[in-house]
């Protein structure tokens, strides 16, 4: 079976086919940047990111300490959760390639960014971007497109989460995983979005066992097949209908 990618972030290259280097993260930054790959000239705002390699499973290590950042996945995708020194959340997003996050550490509470896969994940801190939206406001403009759009999705999310039923909202969040994550093929969708039930629940306001109950339901009814961290989709115009 042949599959397609489904409405996901697009870059300018076409995907590699081996394990993405600094250079091709530098790269791909510029591109989102939209700005030359080689660009060595005064007004090369990559300059002010940093970009960390992040293994599977393990955390982002070299973001800022104290003060709010925006993140960037280069490659790959993150889980983004919140922990303290006590304990550690379930996961309340995830961000594949091209989508922006913002993170931060605020006293005894710690924004957490893991790794799904192996990523690239870049990030610049709050001030940087006033100052550059200050002195290069055309050359800011891709970052705050980048930041347009994940406010939009975080408002939509939200008024989902305060005005609808449990069951809309978890529909919401299965169509949103499978424009991102989705690959389409036979009349079918398969989204491996690396999700757990808990985590499913933790981002609808759910409990695991609500979400289980819901999801059974949906697969009950033929509109999915639910797997491990991943699902089959076959009817979304029922899910579209239930998200409402």
């Amino acid at each position: 079976m042949t599959l397609q990618m489904v409405d996901r972030p697009a870059f300018a290259e076409r995907p590699l086919l081996r394990r993405p280097s600094m250079d091709d993260a530098r790269a791909r930054l510029r591109a989102v940047l939209e700005q030359p790959v080689d660009c060595v000239d005064d007004l090369d705002i990559a300059r002010e990111f940093g970009i960390e390699f992040i293994p599977a499973r393990t955390s982002l290590k070299a973001a800022p300490g104290a003060g709010p950042h925006l993140s960037l996945v280069l490659y790959g995708f993150v889980q983004h959760q919140t922990s303290s020194r006590h304990q550690k959340s379930p996961v309340s997003a995830i961000f594949t390639e091209g989508e922006w996050f913002e993170s931060h550490r605020r006293h005894q509470r710690a924004a957490l960014t893991v790794a799904v896969v192996d990523s690239w994940v870049a990030w610049i801190p709050a001030s940087a971007i006033e100052m550059l939206i200050e002195t290069r406001p055309a050359a800011s403009r891709p970052i705050l497109r980048g930041v347009t759009a994940a406010l939009v999705a975080a408002n939509d999310a939200a008024n989902t989460l305060a005005l609808a039923d449990t069951a809309a909202r978890v529909a919401h969040l299965l169509l949103d995983l499978e424009r991102r994550f989705g690959r389409s093929g036979a009349g079918q969708t398969f989204v491996e979005h690396h999700l757990t039930q808990s985590d499913i629940g933790n981002i609808c306001g759910c409990s695991r066992e609500t979400a289980n109950k819901i999801l059974a339901d949906f697969a009950q009814r033929g509109v999915l097949a639910f797997q491990t961290k991943a699902f089959e989709l076959y009817d979304r115009e029922w899910l579209v209908r239930r998200a409402r």
